[in-house]
């Protein structure tokens, strides 16, 4: 379905670049909020044997099975424990237990999840089995106006009643909107087009150059939130009953924006692409081949703290906060109490990033030089 061949993996190169190892190591550094000497190993659980394009979110289901969305594959597949074998959920399709477009995948209450599809702006609900029985409308999805005018598809779920995402960048009626210089994360239930504002965000548009510094944030079981801000770095906590809790400024080395960075973020590679923007008649999306994008006006002198997608929530209700890190480096991430203490800092392989958690697990997915993905699970110490 990409337009670029894809070379055949040589697993034996994958595995002496993931160091071969039943173990991935761990730094921590409760003082400073840098990488520290003391080391601390997450044993390695299990690992996918086939590679993934572009993981966007993964679910673990009560038994160990796991749910895992491929953006760009555009498929669903459910695994096994160990991750052996996979088989996909649902079909292609336009239909009532289909989607043509899966983002992300969030846990509802027990074992139900949905998928949230951006080809059809609907949730698509998953049973215990991972089998669809049932799809949201973008009316009924918490109104309209989320689906359709959010800056991202950012979904998150308190693994009960309550849904999350963040509202529109936009205000206004089609053809005269105007852009926003905040926006909310709202709290809904599943059906209800009420919401509830947990917490106003700022809204930095990208302007002349690339890298914007905008908060993150992710949702506990307990229904806390957790928001990092980039300037000056530091995590807010948002209870349930609303109260706002900040924590201390979180140190940092700027990461200098080197030739070998612009270059990575000149490469877009293979992308989804809404067919709407370019004269398509269903709004379908379609991975194509992104090219590159153009020279910027002017480049940031450093990376700010974290990028997109960078802020988790662990079931034990810790923050995980992905750094952004030079290509090729070990890739660092600060974890923070549900009360915003510092608990020290992980270090995953060089060109990892965090995909979600299960009981006493991390996911983390690497990427090779052939641009495939490699889903890792990891048993988190019971110390972090």
């Amino acid at each position: 379905m990409n337009n670029r061949m894809r070379p055949v993996v040589d697993r034996s190169v994958v595995l002496l670049l993931l160091l071969v190892s039943t173990a991935i190591p761990v730094s921590t550094n409760r003082a400073s909020g840098q990488a520290g000497s003391d080391q601390i190993r997450l044993e390695k659980v299990a690992e996918a044997p086939m590679g993934f394009t572009k993981v966007g979110g993964v679910r673990e289901l009560s038994d160990g099975r796991l749910l895992v969305v491929d953006q760009l594959e555009i498929e669903g597949y459910l695994l096994d424990r160990s991750l052996n074998s996979r088989s996909t959920i649902a079909r292609k399709g336009s239909g009532p237990k289909e989607y043509r477009t899966p983002y992300w995948i969030i846990p509802l209450a027990g074992d139900s999840s949905a998928i949230v599809d951006i080809g059809l702006l609907r949730l698509l609900l998953l049973d215990a089995e991972g089998q669809p029985y049932d799809v949201v409308s973008r009316e009924r999805a918490g109104g309209g106006r989320i689906l359709r005018l959010s800056h991202t598809y950012r979904y998150a779920s308190d693994g009960g009643q309550y849904l999350y995402s963040e509202g529109a960048n936009m205000e206004g009626s089609p053809g005269e909107y105007d852009r926003v210089d905040s926006i909310s994360i709202e709290r809904w239930r599943l059906g209800d087009a009420q919401r509830d504002t947990v917490a106003m965000i700022p809204y930095n548009w990208i302007g002349p150059h690339p890298f914007r510094p905008q908060p993150g944030w992710a949702v506990c079981s307990s229904g806390r939130v957790g928001i990092a801000y980039p300037d000056p770095y530091h995590v807010e906590i948002v209870t349930p009953g609303g109260d706002h809790r900040q924590s201390g400024l979180i140190l940092h080395d700027p990461v200098p924006v080197t030739e070998e960075i612009k270059e990575a973020w000149l490469d877009l590679g293979d992308v989804l692409v809404h067919s709407a923007l370019r004269g398509g008649g269903d709004g379908a999306w379609e991975v194509r081949s992104g090219g590159r994008r153009r020279e910027p006006e002017a480049w940031p002198r450093a990376l700010p703290p974290f990028l997109d997608d960078a802020v988790h929530c662990a079931p034990n209700e810790d923050i995980w906060i992905q750094r952004a890190t030079p290509p090729d480096e070990p890739v660092l991430v600060d974890v923070l109490d549900g009360d915003g203490n510092s608990k020290g800092q992980v270090q995953l392989p060089a060109n990892g990033r965090v995909v979600g958690f299960g009981q006493g697990v991390v996911y983390v997915v690497v990427k090779d030089p052939f641009d495939l993905e490699h889903l890792f699970k990891l048993r988190v110490p019971r110390e972090m």
